[in-house]
């Protein structure tokens, strides 16, 4: 959904800057999608408002 490295999702979500992971199993993490949605959502709502 958005064209970012893992290494890159991983760094924003140790900064608290991506939505939190949902763990599936052992080693095996998913994400929310209307959670990332509304990220990408703020994230343009952020580059028009500057």
């Amino acid at each position: 959904m958005c064209a970012m490295s893992r290494t890159m999702v991983n760094r924003y979500r140790a900064e608290g800057r991506y939505p939190q992971a949902v763990p599936l199993g052992d080693r095996r993490i998913a994400f929310v999608r209307e959670e990332v949605l509304a990220w990408i959502d703020a994230r343009i709502a952020a580059r028009t408002a500057a």
